[in-house]
């Protein structure tokens, strides 16, 4: 019989049999004591296994009940899946493990309800993943026989709250911008967000979140990727105020992130990410707007002073690219719109750690906007205009917008974006850019040359 009381304490868990060999254990033991160590503001130290492969969400914990040779439990400890460690193998990262009362695995079916007994004992003959239902009934019979498997659950229970949530709202939007604007440019890159995601990151002091979230640590070399980089257009002149990098390579795409600090890039142009194609020397530049809960929608509401600020900033940006003259010079140079910029409103939305999922949200061209703003669509019913974002169709009250797919499509081709000569006109006004107190951030993806098998 399942304890009401434990419910909350109990809420999602599930567990997973793990059987770890003598010599590994002793491993474990040691990791474990490194965390005691560290104190509890520290991150948890996490020791890595290879088990057979599962399906189960990299962002959500698991408890995890360790077997020994002999089937009996010996530890538990909080658990998350990794990604593949081998063929038909994935791995589990285990952090807070606890020295448990031994008892055999065996007596575990016959201490749940009897609609679980037989998955129960089937998962802990094949060391696999237990459902919900099961999970829970057995994690409830095992708080009152095996004390030590509470602390394991309060611990699984802490890491699955988000961090990021503790953090003042300016930062939790500003930790949303940036790691949304680096996602885009690797979807736009068409770079495999998932394997370049550390599901054990977290923000730390002085660190830049998103970087931090890169597993491969030769992927953050950041000295040598700064020196690859003179040919980004106007590199010269901020390479000093570069912060950090990371660089992405798969397949013939490389995709360079940089993170620029105390730049007035926006405060020039009125956008928070600037992409670069260098195949086809193009740039977009994207301000990103926050919208507001209002019920099941969201909104941003008009007039704004500070998008009507930004907006300015843009036009006087375009109007010193100038708008492209006459026929494009070459298939290359074609573009479907005839200014760079975009504007991305979504709803506050705070990360969850190395998730790899945009935030919803929609695009328009700068020219679209200024059409759009002010026509009766965005009327309310008292005559308010604000722009909507539900989370059924009709998604939105615009009518037409680009969504994360559609806008990375149009950015990865060059559809958008500046023209030759406006790219050409943008290295020298990036030398005027040096002063501000916002971060910006920069991606480039470049295309390498395929190699020929001879």
């Amino acid at each position: 019989m399942i304890n009401q009381g434990n419910n909350d304490l109990l809420s999602g868990l599930q567990i997973f049999f793990a059987r770890i060999p003598p010599e590994r254990l002793k491993l474990l033991d040691s990791c474990s004591e490194a965390d005691d160590a560290d104190g509890e503001n520290e991150l948890p130290v996490t020791f890595s296994e290879p088990v057979p492969a599962f399906e189960h969400s990299k962002n959500k914990v698991l408890i995890v009940l360790i077997i020994d040779n002999a089937g009996q439990m010996v530890r538990a400890a909080v658990g998350r899946r990794g990604y593949s460690a081998g063929t038909g193998l994935s791995q589990i990262h285990l952090s807070h493990a606890q020295k448990t009362t031994v008892v055999s695995v065996a007596s575990f079916a016959r201490a749940v309800e009897p609609r679980f007994q037989s998955r129960v004992r089937s998962e802990v003959a094949a060391l696999g993943l237990l459902p919900p239902g099961a999970s829970e009934s057995l994690l409830n019979h095992l708080l009152t026989t095996t004390p030590e498997i509470r602390r394991v659950i309060e611990a699984a229970q802490a890491s699955a709250r988000n961090p990021l949530l503790t953090l003042p709202d300016q930062q939790q939007l500003r930790l949303q911008q940036e790691s949304d604007a680096a996602l885009t440019a690797m979807l736009i890159a068409r770079i495999d967000r998932d394997a370049y995601l550390d599901d054990q990151s977290a923000p730390l002091p002085g660190k830049h979140w998103f970087l931090e979230m890169v597993t491969d640590p030769r992927l953050r070399e950041d000295p040598m990727i700064v020196n690859d980089l003179h040919a980004f257009p106007g590199f010269s002149s901020f390479e000093s105020h570069v912060s950090g990098a990371v660089r992405f390579h798969q397949d013939q795409v490389l995709l360079t992130i940089l993170l620029i600090n105390r730049q007035p890039l926006e405060e020039l142009t009125g956008t928070d990410l600037i992409y670069c194609n260098e195949t086809f020397r193009s740039f977009v530049m994207v301000q990103y707007k926050a919208m507001e809960k209002d019920g099941d929608d969201h909104v941003f509401r008009l007039p704004n002073y500070y998008l009507e600020k930004e907006i300015g900033r843009m036009k006087e940006f375009q109007t010193v690219l100038g708008l492209p003259s006459g026929v494009a010079p070459s298939a290359h140079g074609y573009r479907l719109n005839t200014g760079p910029f975009f504007l991305k409103f979504c709803p506050r939305h705070v990360p969850q750690l190395a998730s790899p999922d945009l935030v919803p949200g929609m695009y328009f061209p700068l020219e679209h906007w200024d059409l759009l703003k002010v026509e009766d669509s965005l009327l309310g019913p008292k005559d308010g205009k604000a722009l909507r974002f539900h989370k059924t169709s009709p998604f939105s009250n615009a009518g037409r917008y680009f969504n994360n797919t559609e806008f990375s499509n149009l950015v990865s081709k060059a559809w958008v974006g500046t023209t030759f000569d406006q790219s050409d006109i943008l290295e020298r006004i990036i030398q005027h850019t040096l002063e501000s107190g916002r971060s910006v951030t920069l991606a480039t993806e470049s295309r390498t040359k395929k190699v020929e098998a001879s």
